[in-house]
């Protein structure tokens, strides 16, 4: 499936798009949702020229998922249900973290999150900060975000710096996304839809601009689709979020999405250490001593106090 709305979905068979409806069984009751997502293998019954009906969700072999209904930080509002948590597309084998270099700035938490997330579906993660260009000329800007960087490429991750309105620095992505379908991320006003239309030069994917007054994105994609790749493999663009949230992972649980943290842990005092200021906690040592890189930990801190 390469797109859904409210009531249809279209749907890729073989060289022909067909605009599909969808069956009351596939629609929530109480929400009117469908639980029908981009990257879904399905079945169809052709109906008409161009037409036809969804009757089978095949098997996904992953499934990309965040929370929302968050608070502003992430934290649930009290004595409210928790976050509900969506899919939003399936089938992938990659992330892309799309991040702007400035205007906004990178959200490094949020990031973290994200990473998180691909972790706990087994799909690579990884990072690219947008608008490059602007701050090539900033060096303290520009030093600060490539020792950020250089943190994550030092843990494997993939980071791309480039410019998509430039068109600048994109051979080594093209490289990364060839032959693999990859869910591009990231919060508003970043530039995912002028990248996808530089990787996709026959698009024409609507943008916008950065709010002057509040500092954040303006929301120009408002659903999941997937777009096919000239050099082959396939992109899902979804939609920009605020936050991030992470509704599959207790609070216990997510120091071991840290994999710097992975050789410290079973050396601290108590078993259900936190790793916040408990004694003899062997994680917060390594972080004095540089063996753990302190955005990280911030980064860390600041997801577990809205778990």
């Amino acid at each position: 499936m390469i797109h859904k709305s409210s009531r249809n979905v279209r749907v890729r068979a073989g060289s022909e798009v067909l605009l599909c409806t969808l069956r009351g069984r596939f629609r929530d009751e109480k929400t009117g949702r469908s639980p029908v997502v981009v990257g879904d293998r399905v079945t169809v019954e052709p109906c008409g020229e161009g037409e036809a009906v969804l009757e089978e969700i095949l098997p996904r072999k992953t499934e990309i998922r965040r929370a929302r209904a968050l608070r502003r930080g992430g934290r649930l509002r009290p004595g409210k249900a928790p976050a509900e948590e969506l899919v939003v597309a399936s089938n992938v084998d990659q992330v892309l973290i799309v991040m702007a270099s400035c205007a906004p700035p990178p959200r490094w938490a949020l990031i973290d999150r994200v990473l998180i997330s691909t972790a706990w579906e087994k799909v690579e993660g990884a990072i690219c900060l947008n608008k490059w260009d602007q701050v090539e000329d900033e060096d303290e800007v520009r030093e600060d975000l490539e020792e950020c960087l250089g943190v994550y490429e030092d843990l494997g991750y993939g980071c791309f710096r480039l410019s998509a309105l430039g068109r600048t620095g994109m051979e080594t992505l093209f490289a990364w996304l060839k032959d693999k379908v990859t869910v591009f991320s990231g919060h508003s006003g970043v530039g995912k839809s002028t990248l996808i239309n530089a990787l996709c030069p026959d698009l024409d994917i609507q943008t916008s601009h950065v709010n002057r007054v509040t500092g954040k994105g303006r929301h120009t994609t408002t659903a999941a689709t997937l777009y096919e790749l000239p050099g082959g493999g396939c992109l899902i663009d979804t939609p920009g979020y605020r936050e991030y949230g992470l509704s599959n992972i207790e609070s216990a649980q997510l120091s071991r999405y840290y994999s710097e943290f992975s050789e410290h842990l079973s050396l601290c005092r108590f078993g259900n250490c936190l790793h916040l200021d408990e004694p003899g906690c062997k994680v917060i040592e390594a972080v004095e001593k540089g063996a753990i890189s302190d955005l990280r930990y911030q980064n860390y801190l600041q997801i577990l106090s809205a778990q």
